[in-house]
Parts: structure tokens; sequence; C-alpha cells
């Protein structure tokens, strides 16, 4: 990605003044992605509000959710590929004329289902977002130390809108209600373009890379049956004959898109990648840690409001010792690399991550709200120390040239696992809920969040009970993440290969 030409920087020019060009690129930048990121989670807050206005029960509110995020797993790859074939400012705009327009789309939108198309193509405009954007600031800071600090600049940004996205969320919907999560993008989607044209200088890559296309179709084929296959699964069955169908079809299409990976010159991710073992390290822990982290987020905000019946607001408030950890940590967890190494810091925000979530899964209906910020708060220490180590030990494994394509993967297997963790952990609790109250309420086929907002106190109880199990699976993955860093993460920091 960082082959490009474009920059009118150089590395003799003088250090650059508040105003500089530069820094005003890397303000645009940061901006969209920080809009882009927002959007992931926010819309957690307005779920239940989503559901009472157009209906659907927990499993139509995880496609809300993981629609966004499995298309942003599945293009996030090749949106850094598009934006150095054609013109990376060219591919920048259009991203963010396609997330806008989508927004309002999702903001009008009559039905679920509408709703649910247009949030997938809001993440085919963030697609085109997130990746170029760095291919933007590598190839606009060319001295070494100064694209290190832009590129993290870029990555806090992201994590903090990440963070405070439930916050946000929350006040818009108490105040105007949940479509104006998605009518917000519009304006600020029209600043970022006037930024952009003012700002951001037009670049190509030098060699035009073809697109894997093959590559790309099987990933998005494999991840949709697989999701599919694991949140429709408490519908109709997990034995069930489509259930079954695919999850075979999902290892299949993996697969095939493994085989081609190593047959094409010019793969969507690169198989040699994954032969360095601190590469495929954070690869994996990141997947794990995020599916904890996204399945703790959507359960965390239907059990603030369903079962403890907060405001989205409150619920937003309540979820912001997250926020408020994540934006302290993120920065000391570089600063500790730098000096220590990935691999303690890694292990200590696993810690932080499992306490987190064990005390979650201790909750009751009535669970004291000091209790629960004290969870949310090792939660958001334990998210925001993740991403400092993980992007910096795939960068510093990779030739200086790969530095884009090493954190996009990764960035890519962030995505994955907020796929899985939102499916999986809303699974199993709409799963075990069902169960729960098979001899107590009346209609148990409804769904779960038919009878919690019905007001049933059984119901209430009996879904907290099912989160219990959900947030132990989510431990559980955490725990193994913690192991596989234990054997992956270098001591200390490697330098970069050169070749």
């Amino acid at each position: 990605m960082n082959n490009g030409i474009v920059s009118r920087a150089s590395a003799s020019q003088p250090a650059p003044g508040p105003l500089d060009k530069s820094r005003l690129t890397l303000l645009t930048c940061c901006f969209s992605l920080f809009m882009a990121q927002l959007d992931a989670t926010a819309v957690n807050v307005a779920l239940p509000s989503i559901g009472e206005d157009l209906g659907g029960g927990i499993s139509d509110l995880q496609w809300v959710v993981d629609a966004y995020v499995l298309v942003l797993a599945c293009l996030g790859m090749s949106g850094g590929g598009i934006g150095d074939r054609y013109g990376r400012r060219r591919v920048y705009r259009i991203g963010l004329i396609v997330f806008s327009l989508a927004s309002l789309g999702c903001g009008l939108a009559p039905a679920l289902g509408v709703l649910i198309a247009f949030r997938m193509v809001q993440a085919a405009g963030a697609s085109m977002l997130m990746p170029v954007t760095l291919s933007i600031i590598t190839n606009t800071f060319i001295a070494p130390a100064a694209r290190a600090r832009a590129i993290g600049t870029w990555m806090a940004a992201g994590g903090v809108a990440a963070g405070v996205g439930p916050l946000i969320g929350g006040a818009l919907t108490s105040a105007l209600g949940w479509q104006a999560i998605f009518w917000i993008n519009v304006p600020v989607g029209a600043l970022a373009l006037a930024l952009t044209r003012l700002y951001v200088t037009e670049s190509r890559a030098a060699e035009r890379r073809s697109l894997d296309i093959p590559g790309q179709a099987l990933l998005g084929c494999s991840l949709a049956a697989l999701s599919y296959a694991l949140i429709e699964a408490p519908r109709v069955g997990w034995a069930s004959t489509p259930t079954l169908s695919l999850l075979a079809g999902a290892g299949l299409g993996a697969l095939c898109f493994v085989a081609v990976e190593f047959r094409t010159d010019r793969p969507l991710v690169e198989p040699r990648y994954f032969r360095d073992r601190a590469f495929a390290g954070a690869a994996g822990i990141a997947v794990l840690t995020y599916l904890a982290i996204m399945g703790a987020q959507f359960l965390s905000s239907l059990y603030l409001q369903q079962v403890r019946g907060l405001s989205p607001l409150a619920a937003g408030a309540m979820l912001l010792p997250t926020s408020v950890a994540l934006a302290a940590a993120s920065p000391l967890a570089g600063r500790l690399t730098a000096r220590y190494g990935p691999r303690p810091v890694v292990v200590t925000a696993t810690v932080f991550l499992a306490g987190g979530l064990a005390l979650l899964a201790g909750t009751t209906p009535s669970t004291s709200p000091p209790f629960l910020v004290i969870a949310y708060l090792l939660i958001g220490a334990g998210w925001g120390s993740l991403n400092p180590p993980l992007t910096g030990v795939a960068i510093d494994t990779m030739p200086p040239d790969q530095a884009g394509v090493a954190s996009a993967a990764v960035g890519a297997s962030r995505q994955l696992g907020a796929v899985l963790g939102v499916a999986v952990m809303g699974s199993l609790t709409t799963t075990l809920t069902r169960t729960g109250l098979e001899h107590r309420v009346p209609h148990p086929e409804a769904d779960p969040a038919t009878l919690i907002m019905a007001g049933g106190q059984a119901a209430r109880a009996v879904f907290t009970s099912a989160t219990h199990v959900a947030f132990a699976a989510g431990a559980g993955a955490v725990v193994v993440a913690m192991i596989v860093a234990l054997a992956t993460m270098p001591q200390r920091a490697r330098p970069r290969s050169s070749s």
C-alpha cells in the first residue's frame, strides 16, 4: 500500500507547522474514520428502540449489527487495493458519498429488512474509507517518525470512536429517536467531502495491483453462510438441515478460499504473512478478543435497557466507563509496548478483559451500578490496551512497504471477531432464554426480546442467566487469546523486516 507515488511531502522539508497541509490531511482522514467507526458501535444502544419501532426479535437485531460488520470484514482488505489502483482520493470520496447516502436510507427505512440492506451499503462505503485513509496517511508522511505518529493518531481516532459510540448513540436516540444516529452522518459526510477537496492530494500506486475477485467472493460467501447459520440457528434449530448445510457450506468456502489464495499471484490475504508466528498470533488474538468485546457490547445494551429499564441515554452513560478507560489505556499501551515489548501488554489486556467479562457473568436484574462500572472499566482498559501492540506487531513483522497491508489484515481480523461475537454470544443467549422459558411463561416460542419488553419478571431473570453463559464463553475466548499471546508475542519489539 505504501509503494505509491503521491505525496508532495519530502523527508527534507522543514518541520510542519500546526496548520501544515499534511496535518490537515491527517485531520480529514481521522475525521472520516471516526464517523465510520462511531456508527459501528453507536447503533448498539439504539437496538431496543429499533426493535420497538420496526419489529423483530434478538436475531433480527443481531443482523442490524452484523450486516454492517460482515461487509466490513469481507471488503476491508479490497478497499486499499481499489484505492491504489483507481486513485486514493477518488475512492475515498466515493466511499464518503456511499456511506452518507446509505445513512440517509437507514434513517428513512420503513422496515427492518430495508434497514439491514442499507446497513450493508453503509459498510460498503466504510470499507473504502478505512484502508484508503491509512494509505493516504502513509503516503503523505514520508519520514518514518512522522509516519508512526500519524498512524498512531489515526488508530486513536478509531478507538475513541468505537468507545464513545454507545454514549453518543444513546444521547441521539433519547433526544431525537434512533434515526438520528444515521441522519447525523449526512452533514458530517458533506463536511468531510469539503475537507477532502481542500486538503487531500490524489495518489495512486506505482504498480497497479490486480484485484482478487475469486478470493473476495469466496470470503464473502463463507462468512455470510457462517453468520446466517449462527444467527438463525435459534429459530430453525442447531441440528436442523438448513443450519448444518450452511455450516458445511461455510467450511467448504473457507477451504476453497485458502486454496485460491495460495495459487493466485495477487492474493487478497497473503498466506506467507501467516508463516510468521507473531503476525499469525496477532491476527488470532484480534479475532478472539473482539469476539468477546463486541458480543459483550451487544448483550450489555439489551441487558441495560430491556432488563433494567434504562433509557438509551442512561444506558449509554452506564457504558461510558468503557470509553473513558479505552481512551486512557490506548496511549499508555503504546508507550508500554515501546518500552517493555508487546507480550506483557497484550497479556495484561486479556487479564483486564477476562476479569470484566467474569464480573458481567455474575450480574442479576438488580445488580448495583458500581459493580457494573467496575466491569465496564476493566473491559475498556483491556480493549484500549490491545490495539497498539497488535497493530505494532503486524507492522514490525512485515517489510516497510507492506505496513498498510499488514495493518489492514489485523483490522479485518478484528471485524471477523466482531461478526462472530454478535452472532455466537447473541444466539447462545437467545437459545438458552427460550429453553429456560419453556415451563415458566405462555408462548415460550416467542422471541425473548418480545417477552422481556412485555414486562415479565421471569423472562428478565431467565434472559440475564442466559447472558451469564454467553459472557463466560467470551471470557473463555479471551483466556485462549492470552495463551496465544504467551506463545506467539515477542517479548521485545522487533525491527521491521527489510525484505
